[in-house]
């Protein structure tokens, strides 16, 4: 899978100057956490409350990246990231099994919709592999922690696609997640304001070009003049279409973003 520039066009000024724009007051439930090389921002869509928003930063020479809803690898609900041959955005919903790759769910549990725009792969100007989605809220009671593990793996998917064999992971480690504490949310708003800040700069600096897995450039150029497409989080207020209750795969659901 090859790694090049990725397409950094157009910062919503609507993010800015809209009633949706990010405040500290802001009492949407979100979340932020790191370990190591990976972060998690984890918040209830604005337009949703059924649904989560998911986006994982891993290191930017990551082949593929996932997250389950667990505090093992013994079992729970999974979700790993990874680059089609082609360079399409995958993001295949799983069941963690222990030591065993993690079992694949049946194609109507999928869900999966195309990128738009440059939302997912690996993203120059936070220097991160990026994998974002939303996924219902079942299962996951935002009254108390929300418990993570995480993997990743520098080693590319043979033959990548949602029913794909997992290489085993290089690295792996556990996040506590939760949405009612403060200190979190400060640092969610802290971390989306620092990729804004990135981002910008990255647009400052000059020309960019097309990465594979970013979408086509054509159609990058036009989401930004539309104020659309979608990488990180939206900014807490933000609002956008219904998620729904399948996954999303690389396209946020909040129409506030931070990237076009």
């Amino acid at each position: 899978m090859r790694s090049v520039p990725i397409v950094l066009l157009g910062l919503l000024v609507a993010l800015l100057s809209s009633g949706g724009r990010a405040t500290a007051q802001s009492t949407r439930p979100r979340a932020h956490r790191c370990d190591r090389d990976v972060c998690v921002f984890l918040s209830v869509a604005p337009s949703d409350p059924a649904a989560l928003t998911v986006v994982i930063e891993g290191p930017p020479d990551a082949k593929w990246l996932g997250i389950g809803f667990s505090t093992s690898m013994a079992s729970g609900d999974s979700y790993i990231g990874m680059m089609s041959a082609t360079n399409t955005p995958i993001v295949s919903r799983r069941r963690l099994v222990g030591r065993r790759s993690p079992e694949t769910l049946p194609q109507a549990d999928q869900h999966a919709v195309p990128p738009q725009g440059n939302s997912f792969g690996k993203v120059d100007a936070v220097n991160k592999f990026v994998v974002q989605f939303t996924r219902p809220r079942t299962g996951v009671d935002l009254a108390r922690p929300v418990n993570v593990i995480y993997a990743y793996s520098n080693r590319p998917v043979p033959n990548p696609g949602p029913a794909a064999a997992i290489p085993k992971h290089e690295e792996y480690g556990r996040l506590t997640l939760d949405l009612n504490d403060e200190a979190q949310r400060t640092a969610y708003d802290t971390a989306l304001q620092r990729n804004r800040d990135m981002v910008q700069k990255a647009k400052n600096g000059g020309a960019a070009t097309t990465t594979p897995g970013s979408g086509d450039g054509g159609q990058v150029k036009a989401d930004a003049e539309q104020g659309k497409g979608a990488l990180i989080p939206a900014a807490p207020g933000g609002s956008g279409p219904a998620a729904g209750s399948g996954v999303k795969v690389g396209v946020s659901v909040e129409s506030q973003v931070i990237m076009g």
